[in-house]
């Protein structure tokens, strides 16, 4: 929890703060499946990143928030 914010698994800073820079209208939290290769905490030299999707959820459902990767 980050100033009623829920993050859930591998969520970028500049994630995190965009939505609580924004405050999406609906948005309980953000959340990463998995430990997808390349996001926050599972950086390794050499190895390229996944694609991974952070999903925004709450009142209005879930949908994508930002993709990397």
């Amino acid at each position: 929890m980050i100033d009623g914010l829920v993050v859930e698994g591998h969520v970028p800073v500049s994630d995190i703060k965009r939505a609580l820079a924004d405050k999406p209208r609906g948005v309980r939290g953000l959340a990463v499946g998995g430990m997808p290769l390349g996001s926050p905490g599972m950086e390794m030299p050499g190895l390229r990143a996944q694609r991974y999707d952070v999903i925004a959820f709450g009142a209005g459902g879930r949908r994508a928030f930002a993709r990397h990767g």
